[in-house]
């Protein structure tokens, strides 16, 4: 559990991560239980899907 001001709240994340030619690569969907009043009516607490790749020395 996290407190954002006087709010609580909870961040989640479910994805998958696969490794081939020395590289990681991510696809996941991240959200948070905040509600847009308590983000200041704007779009930055709603779920994204997001991609990653990382390279592995």
């Amino acid at each position: 559990m996290h407190r954002a001001g006087c709010q609580e709240y909870r961040f989640w994340q479910i994805g998958v991560v696969t490794s081939f030619w020395r590289l990681d690569l991510t696809l996941a969907y991240t959200d948070t239980t905040i509600e847009a009043d308590g983000c200041g009516f704007t779009r930055a607490c709603e779920g994204r899907f997001f991609a990653a790749i990382t390279k592995v020395f």
